[in-house]
């Protein structure tokens, strides 16, 4: 009996005993979770919407020295120390021939319009008398003659009037300020002056002879007419003081 031998065949129904080899990734392999990870992260930040955070730390406080928001100074006291009293006035320029009646503005008056002028004039206590009737006669030209040599000085003027009402024992001390409506404080022409106006009117007018005058409540200084006698009056004395010359 003969018999011939045969290579042996593996069955396919059983596994084989060998595992099998797993397979070599790829370099790109390596890359792609990565990048995929990135994209998707920053897709979600701009397409989600921002949740605000709130913080549960209270606010720090702000010392009065600090300036985390607004400045809140310390509190302070007012000095003890007072300015000292101002030096009593002198009035010069008075001519020994005028005589005390004939003079229209008296030292205590000028005490008291010397607190309605500005501070820096208010130390002045010399007090020049530049033009006057008594003095210098009755003429507008003169008195813008006497006053332009003091032009350009840092000065200040106080032009006094004397109606036909006016006595030395009467005098009413009434102050307006000016109120900024509008800028006709002072207007010079040869054959008149002015001081304030406004619809129409003038707070005070004085005609190129210093013989007749004008006033009336006017929006520059907003004051009351000037003159008992009305809204027109004689003018029987002039004068104009320099403050700081």
């Amino acid at each position: 009996m003969s018999s011939t031998s045969q290579p042996h065949q593996p069955d396919p129904s059983y596994p084989s005993s060998k595992p099998p080899r797993p397979p070599i990734p790829s370099p790109t392999s390596y890359l792609s979770y990565p990048v995929a990870h990135v994209v998707s992260g920053i897709y979600r930040r701009l397409t989600e919407p921002s949740v605000p955070t709130i913080s549960t730390n209270p606010p720090p406080q702000a010392s009065p020295n600090t300036m985390p928001g607004i400045y809140t100074p310390p509190n302070r006291t007012a000095s003890p120390f007072q300015p000292p009293p101002l030096t009593p006035l002198t009035l010069r320029g008075i001519h020994e021939s005028t005589t005390s009646s004939a003079q229209i503005l008296t030292r205590a008056l000028a005490e008291e319009i010397r607190l309605l002028v500005p501070p820096r004039l208010q130390l002045v206590d010399d007090w020049s008398l530049i033009y006057s009737v008594e003095q210098d006669g009755v003429s507008l030209a003169t008195l813008y003659a006497k006053c332009d040599v003091h032009r350009g000085k840092r000065s200040g003027y106080v032009l006094v009037v004397r109606d036909g009402t006016s006595t030395p024992d009467r005098i009413r001390f009434k102050a307006f300020p000016y109120s900024g409506v509008n800028d006709y404080v002072l207007y010079c022409e040869p054959s008149y002056l002015s001081v304030g106006g406004g619809d129409g009117r003038y707070g005070l007018w004085l005609d190129g002879v210093l013989e007749r005058g004008v006033s009336g409540p006017c929006l520059t200084f907003g004051n009351e007419g000037l003159s008992e006698e009305g809204g027109k009056f004689e003018v029987l004395g002039v004068e104009i003081w320099c403050i700081g010359v």
